[in-house]
């Protein structure tokens, strides 16, 4: 049942450009048709709407009594604002299709464990005396590993967020909130380096721009262009880099023996 009402999502959307320019437009009534459609197209299954006639009536009934132009509203939606995609048949949202795909792989790495566990207690059931006892030693063996290795997978994960959560402490404020911490991190679970993570928060105190908003921006356009590595970030900064100016010809650096080629000039006159 969780799973039919929930999807994870940015909590300060509304401060998206691309909100922003929506909500000038159709306000707060806009962003609310827009998680509607958002909602629409993860119970889909697909993370897609059809862009057909049928669909334009349906939602418009079910906005009941919404001033607002569904067909209009949606053409707006992917032709202005860049919110949704298009591939003329159907439209989606890139940033739901993103966090459907890691819970996607989540569910898929769950079902393996759950198929694994299952061999285990099939092959341990089967099993007697000398058998058995060898199962059960490797079960054992496999289970310490497995155990080892999560735990190891959450020691780093614990010492990632330890990290930015101290860049954060450092930067921003010492008591940054939980809800911050979580927006900040939540880059990790999208690909992000941490190294990344802590450029951003720096490059936002350089600024004097210590807040969350401004770092969750920078993560984000980082992102938009794919730039998930410290090696990615330093070959952007190169493309960014204005040319330098031409060196200018500095004529009082040469005044003084100007003047003496002058003077000599004179003498020989």
């Amino acid at each position: 049942m969780k799973d039919a009402y929930y999807f994870s999502h940015d909590n300060n959307a509304r401060n998206d450009l691309k909100i922003k320019a929506m909500m000038s437009k159709y306000g707060y009534e806009g962003y609310g048709i827009f998680w509607a459609l958002v909602e629409m197209m993860h119970e889909s299954g697909e993370g897609e709407l059809p862009l057909e006639e049928y669909l334009y009536i349906a939602l418009q009934q079910e906005f009941n009594g919404s001033s607002t132009d569904v067909k209009q509203y949606i053409d707006d939606c992917i032709n202005v604002f860049k919110l949704f995609e298009t591939d003329g048949e159907n439209f989606w949202s890139n940033s739901l299709k993103r966090r459907m795909a890691i819970r996607e792989k989540k569910r898929e790495q769950a079902r393996k464990a759950g198929k694994r566990s299952a061999e285990v207690r099939k092959q341990r059931a089967s099993a007697t005396g000398v058998e058995q006892e060898l199962n059960d030693r490797s079960t054992e063996s496999n289970k310490g590993k497995e155990r080892k290795e999560k735990g190891k997978e959450i020691k780093e994960s614990n010492v990632s967020h330890k990290k930015i959560i101290d860049s954060l402490r450092k930067n921003v404020r010492a008591d940054i909130r939980k809800d911050e911490i979580d927006l900040v991190t939540s880059w990790l679970d999208d690909g992000m380096e941490i190294d990344v993570i802590i450029w951003a928060i720096d490059q936002a105190a350089t600024n004097k721009k210590r807040n969350v908003q401004y770092i969750n921006g920078i993560l984000r356009n980082l992102h938009s262009e794919n730039v998930l590595t410290m090696e990615g970030v330093k070959e952007r900064d190169k493309s960014h880099k204005k040319p330098e100016k031409e060196e200018r010809f500095d004529f009082e650096k040469y005044k003084e023996e100007a003047l003496r080629l002058v003077a000599k000039y004179d003498d020989a006159i």
